[in-house]
């Protein structure tokens, strides 16, 4: 017994004290070796091997585990523990528990997004707005009708078409942090002043809607730019989930809030509290974010070398040489923006028009609002879940899972809107349930198209990615045409047309899920871009 407790003792005192913590506390400022090899391990990317997902950084050296005298330095150490002990002090928690800086672009892609949803939220807040805007107004304000509201959607469309390739040219010079930041406080004063625009007259809000449009094309560009630069390649279907969906945070932030804020303080005011919280986001998102991770304070080296993994060529590679033609060219590249923009129109049908259909359906406005939160936030939940499965997954080729992907988020919600389209108007409950898993079916999208075209371009995944982006907008620019020419826009409450906007969706998923099918990358390219060659 007292021998089979004497090596339990010495077992446990090797745990405790033949591990270096010390580094977990340095500060991540430095890119190089520690100094003074004999207390500290070295964080050089040379002599380290770095598993992400341990807590504890393991160095291995080709002669033994410890740099320098490592049974002198474990010596000291059990000496120091010792005193401490005998002092009555215990060993610091944080030189157990791995430093959240080892997890920084979590707070990265956390922030990020907000920052993303919370521009989209000034812009789109419109679309909901606009149905309940008669219900405040008086004779001294103008009075909209249908053709002027949808038209005033269509006019922030054009807007972000002007501005997505300039946005997108200073960008590539300048970094996301000036540009988003810039463009998120001139959004929220734009937004501050969009009701008085409103009261004012058509062409006054015209204005003001169109800058909306070329200062929301600042979000466009950054979900690949962030993505290339702060994901590691085996996280990039997680971090494509993450910000391709911030149309999410309107279910997550806005829909629960114009309910109650319109319906408690009427139209106007939910336009006031969206500017300021776009203000305070952009300020809190330019304060955490960096260009690159190697410049940010707040990196520790052991996350910035797991950032950078298989990235050494792009490295070199420099930002204004960008190879248009090959991009342009790429027949991939083709059908991914091509099933983008059949999955983003079907799927702004009910992002744009969604509160007038669920009107069309007797809902008031607080069912409205929540009923389209709720789908909001199911696609985001199915985002995150399909996009942290095709990461993991390591059973299935990435092409496999790329096509299965594709055809979750193209072909079966096609059969969906079919289905919807023969609702009778007397069963909400049936449509709403349609609705909630058509929606929550795109989520499958961030490791289709999106991984696929992100894999394929690498370090110029935001050039490629910032056209599916750019789709959004011609989405919203011509659903409102689709909209007036199959219902009637003198009657919006029309149950024939609002049961073939449906049906005059649903042809364009399946032809979007047939150009991608056949597209497909060489299994090779996919394989080697995300560090898995089988």
């Amino acid at each position: 017994m007292p021998y089979l407790l004497r090596n339990a003792s010495r077992n446990l005192e090797r745990l405790l004290f033949d591990h270096d913590y010390s580094t977990l506390l340095q500060s991540p400022r430095g890119r190089t070796a520690d100094n003074d090899s004999s207390t500290s391990i070295s964080r050089s990317r040379t002599t380290s091997d770095q598993n992400p997902e341990d807590g504890v950084l393991t160095t291995v050296n080709s002669q033994n585990k410890h740099v320098g005298s490592g049974d002198a330095c474990s010596s000291n150490r059990r000496r120091n523990m010792d005193r401490s002990i005998m002092g009555g002090a215990m060993p610091s928690v944080s030189a157990i528990v791995p430093h959240p800086k080892h997890r920084f672009r979590i707070v990265i892609f956390i922030s990020t997004w907000l920052m993303l949803g919370s521009v989209m939220n000034c812009v789109d807040i419109f679309a909901f707005s606009m149905v309940y805007m008669e219900s405040n107004s008086t004779q001294e304000f103008y009075v909209y009708n249908q053709e002027e509201k949808a038209s005033l959607i269509s006019i922030m469309a054009i807007g972000s078409l002007v501005g997505m390739y300039p946005q997108n040219k200073l960008l590539q010079i300048n970094g996301a942090r000036p540009i988003l930041t810039a463009s998120g406080m001139l959004l929220s004063i734009l937004t501050f002043i969009l009701p008085w625009a409103l009261d004012n007259g058509y062409y006054t809000a015209a204005i003001i809607r169109f800058f909306q449009g070329v200062l929301y094309s600042a979000d466009f560009g950054v979900v690949g730019l962030v993505c290339s630069r702060w994901s590691p390649l085996n996280e990039m279907g997680l971090a494509l989930a993450a910000l391709s969906g911030f149309t999410a945070c309107r279910a997550v932030i806005q829909l629960p809030l114009a309910g109650w804020v319109i319906s408690s303080y009427g139209w106007r005011y939910i336009y006031y509290v969206l500017a300021i919280i776009l203000l305070v986001v952009t300020l809190c998102w330019h304060y955490l974010y960096r260009d690159f991770p190697e410049y940010s304070p707040f990196v520790s080296n052991r996350e910035l070398s797991f950032i950078q993994r298989g990235k050494e060529s792009e490295q070199s590679s420099n930002i204004d040489d960008v190879p248009y033609s090959k991009i342009f060219t790429n027949r991939y590249v083709w059908a991914v923006w091509i099933a983008g923009f059949a999955d983003i129109f079907a799927s702004f049908m009910l992002v744009v028009f969604g509160a007038q259909y669920y009107h069309y359906l007797g809902l008031d406005i607080q069912a409205n609002a929540w009923l389209n939160a709720l789908k909001g936030i199911l696609l985001l939940s199915v985002r995150f879940g399909v996009g942290f499965a095709s990461d993991r997954t390591m059973c299935i080729s990435e092409i496999c899972k790329l096509r299965t992907a594709n055809t979750v988020a193209l072909q079966i919600p096609a059969l969906l809107l079919v289905f919807l389209g023969f609702l009778p108007r007397e069963q909400p409950s049936m449509h709403v349930i349609t609705i909630t898993v058509y929606q929550a079916l795109f989520g499958f999208n961030c490791a289709g198209f999106y991984k696929g075209g992100a894999l394929i371009s690498r370090q110029y995944s935001h050039l490629v990615i910032s056209h599916i982006q750019l789709f959004k907008s011609l989405a919203v620019l011509l659903e409102p045409l689709v909209f007036s020419l199959i219902v009637d826009v003198s009657d919006e409450n029309s149950p024939d047309g609002n049961r073939e906007l449906p049906n005059g969706n649903s042809p364009i998923l399946p032809d979007g899920n047939a150009t991608i099918s056949s597209r497909q990358p060489h299994a090779t390219d996919i394989e080697s871009n995300t560090g898995n060659r089988s």
